[in-house]
């Protein structure tokens, strides 16, 4: 009986080996499984990273690209405007036209104020500065008069001696 108990014990110690091993491998399963997952967590992180810069890229480049598009709107109306305001514009300088005719203001310059075209007795001659004024013939004295006090009346030019 000795060698059967012997034999049994050596059974029993093969297990317990086998199982101190299956406890070692255990152990290393769970290092390997920790390593797995250091590198994994690592992975994990170095993509959710880039993940989130390039979703953050993204909106970056939307939000400038809604902004300029909002600018291009507002650029369009008001160069729709300028284009109202340049029509207008025209509109008026061709109401305008009628007024500004030399022929049409000569007439009310004639009719309204009693003006006619200037004499050869009527020419003044002004020198530079205002202290002096020298007439071509002295013996038109009342229509230089009437002349001077025309101009002074609209200018301010000559004054009264």
């Amino acid at each position: 009986m000795g060698l059967a108990v012997r034999e049994k014990d050596e059974k029993q110690s093969q297990k317990r080996s086998k199982q101190i091993k299956v406890i070692n491998d255990v152990n290393n399963f769970n290092e390997m499984n920790r390593n797995i997952k250091k590198s994994n967590l690592k992975k994990f992180l170095i993509f959710s990273t880039l993940g989130s810069i390039i979703i953050v890229m993204t909106m970056l480049v939307l939000m400038r690209y809604t902004k300029i598009t909002e600018l291009n709107s507002q650029v369009k109306v008001l160069n729709k405007e300028v284009e109202e305001l340049k029509t207008k514009r025209d509109y008026l300088i061709i109401q305008l036209e009628p007024y500004k005719a030399t022929a049409r203001i000569e007439t009310l310059a004639k009719i309204n104020l009693g003006m006619d075209y200037p004499k050869s007795q009527q020419h003044v001659k002004i020198e530079s500065g205002y202290t002096e004024v020298k007439t071509a013939n002295a013996d038109t004295s009342d229509t230089i008069g009437a002349f001077k006090s025309f101009f002074s009346a609209l200018f301010g030019v000559f004054n009264e001696e």
